[in-house]
């Protein structure tokens, strides 16, 4: 139990502030503990299939978040607002 707790835990931190390091089709060289990422068409790597989810590293592992109609998110990199409408 307690590492589900811990997982749905650093999800929640990953995701309450509404942003993005950035939007792209693979995982980055090197990525911070809870980082978060928009994954874009066409995915690659161990985010192939995932596209148009939201990316989080935790324990050393990517998870992934199906985003919900209407989600709000701001890419840091890119420097925009983008919103989930079937995609984004």
């Amino acid at each position: 139990k307690e590492f589900f707790v811990n997982q749905a835990l650093c999800l929640l931190d990953s995701l309450h502030a509404r942003s993005v390091v950035a939007s792209r089709p693979a995982p980055p060289a090197s990525a911070g503990e809870g980082e978060a990422y928009r994954v874009t068409a066409p995915a690659t790597d161990v985010w192939s299939g995932r596209e148009d989810r939201i990316a989080v590293l935790i324990g050393g592992e990517w998870h992934f978040i199906e985003p919900a109609e209407g989600m709000l998110l701001f890419d840091r990199d890119a420097g925009q607002l983008v919103m989930f409408r079937s995609q984004w």
